[in-house]
């Protein structure tokens, strides 16, 4: 094992440096142009933003995502795009009437008895345009501990994309279903593992109306499942369905939406079902200066309960075009669902004595998010993001339960404020070397699911031929409160890679570096110990 980490060491410390090349500049071609052939609108991104806690945590701590609130995130409602495989990119486009087929495919084996696949398979050109995917990644009998004592992991993952376009509506549907399931480590006597298990529907639909109006429709249906396995196994089942329908004006400064919804949430043997209603109305500028401006606001209803009025308003200058500043802020309402919670707090909770769902309760507050990017030149670019909340009500971690996992905690009447700083920068040492930095940290607040302080830093170097390459990261975070995980050790990991042929690529990836030299094990959230030193040799295909 020693072996192969002084070996990806060894292709970050001689990897050759690219050599000059003579450019020569062809001769000016007597041609002469109109001065304008096409006049492209200015296309305006918005940035979504995450808190993701570091790589080390992934396994066994709950992925906490710090998302934008509702009305602040803005998605292209555009027919939906397939994405090609890398190498395929400029390969020329889709001959009309025929069928690209591709696919990229990635299998891999390691300790741990560690197997992974990946594989995703694209057809292109005529419709419908459709993109599958199958992955598999399981180990068993980390941390120096023998298969089948608990110490596992498993996830699963299948879902399909189809989208087409009869004349000129715009169609895309598409379907997932995925599991993921924990072993316990034979911490609590009467389970063996928690399994998430998730099943969805999706369908959405664009027509233009006449030269300005666009109708929209989209439907989604979620089925979520949490399974605590044991001699008498305890579930949950949860059904989260929502339909939607809007209405635009385009002029020539200004977009104008107008969106309903209809939401229905069921936790299936537990409380009574939640009806939900909202409407909105957008407008987004269009100027032709870059001054970015939109306005959102409307009622958020639930039957026989109460009604919010959430709302946002978010601005977005750029600078001579190497620099931006972004500032959104509002109100927000949120009805969480166990399909959301599962995938941010994994290790938690959910289910009651009966072995069913509770209706979680609703996340509610004031909040600012303000943002500046500086990129000066092609080599480096840095950001610095700045959040701030004030919440009526949200969701927290409680100590760990009888059944081995962290207890729910809802803070509500008393409003909690949390304040954190984020920022990172990327710098191109080399026209072959990269290294990217990024840190955080929450300035004010107590709760448990965002870290007290995050730091992580990567370094890239890749053969200016794309032959071989390699890299390297690090990664620390500390949580603070009375149910926040031990300070853990850094996490020091390696990847490298080698193209023996056309499509067809060797990778080798060392994992928590450090741990082979520890002969202590890492335990994390409710007191779980952490996958520790692994390799895992990969091979990929496109095709």
């Amino acid at each position: 094992m020693k072996t192969a980490g002084y070996f990806i060491l060894g292709l970050l410390l001689f990897s050759p440096f690219p050599a000059a090349g003579q450019e020569i500049a062809p001769e000016e071609p007597d041609l002469i142009l109109p001065p304008r052939i096409i006049e492209v609108e200015e296309l305006r991104v918005e940035q979504v933003d995450a808190f993701i806690p570091p790589d080390e945590n992934l396994d066994l701590l709950p992925l906490v995502v710090d998302f934008p609130e509702a009305p602040d995130i803005i998605l292209p409602e555009e027919a939906f795009i397939l994405t090609i495989p890398g190498d395929m990119v400029g390969g020329g486009a889709s001959i009309p009437g025929s069928s690209d087929f591709f696919s990229e495919i990635t299998l891999g084996l390691g300790t741990q008895s560690r197997f992974l696949g990946d594989i995703t398979l694209f057809m292109l050109g005529r419709e419908p345009r459709t993109k599958l995917r199958f992955q598999h990644d399981g180990r068993d009998g980390f941390g120096n501990h023998a298969s089948g004592t608990g110490y596992r992991t498993r996830k699963e993952l299948f879902e399909g994309d189809v989208a087409f376009s009869p004349g000129i509506y715009d169609i895309d549907t598409g379907g997932l279903f995925s599991e993921e399931e924990f072993g316990l480590q034979g911490l609590p006597q009467d389970y063996s593992s928690l399994l998430h298990r998730r099943i969805n529907g999706r369908v959405r639909l664009e027509a233009p109306l006449k030269e300005r109006w666009t109708l929209g429709g989209s439907g989604n249906l979620i089925f979520s499942d949490v399974v605590l396995a044991g001699a008498v196994p305890l579930r949950g089942m949860e059904i989260d369905g929502n339909v939607s329908a809007s209405l635009s004006l385009d002029t020539r400064f200004l977009r104008l939406s107008a969106v309903t919804g209809y939401r229905f949430l069921d936790w299936v043997g537990s409380e009574p079902p939640a009806h939900l209603l909202t409407g909105d109305i957008k407008a987004e500028s269009r100027f032709p200066f870059p001054l970015d401006l939109t306005a959102q606001g409307g009622v958020s209803w639930i039957f026989g309960e109460s009604a919010a009025f959430p709302f946002s308003l978010t601005a977005g200058a750029y600078l001579g075009g190497f620099a931006g500043i972004f500032l959104s802020g509002g109100y927000s309402r949120e009805l969480l669902s166990y399909g959301d919670l599962l995938g941010r707090f994994f290790l938690t909770d959910f289910l009651n004595d009966a072995g069913s769902l509770v209706r979680p309760r609703e996340e509610a507050g004031w909040f600012v998010d303000s943002e500046i990017r500086y990129e000066p030149s092609d080599r480096w670019k840095m950001n610095l993001q700045c959040t701030w909340r004030y919440a009526d009500s949200f969701f927290d971690l409680g100590p760990v339960s009888e059944r081995g996992l962290l207890s729910q905690s809802w803070y509500g009447g008393v409003p909690t404020s949390l304040l954190r700083l984020s920022g990172g920068v990327s710098f191109r040492l080399l026209d072959f070397l990269l290294l990217e930095v990024d840190t955080g940290g929450r300035l004010s607040g107590a709760e448990t699911v965002f870290p007290l302080f995050d730091f992580s830093a990567a370094l890239e170097a890749v053969d200016p031929e794309g032959v071989f390459g390699a890299s390297a990261g690090f990664a620390f975070s500390r949580w603070e409160g009375e149910n926040a995980p031990p300070v853990l050790p850094p996490l020091f990991s390696m990847e490298g890679f080698f193209k023996i042929g056309e499509g067809v690529s060797l990778i080798l990836e060392i994992e928590d570096l450090f741990a082979a030299f520890s002969s202590t094990p890492a335990y994390g959230w409710g007191g779980y110990e952490r996958p520790g030193f692994a390799l895992v040799l990969k091979t990929q295909l496109s095709l």
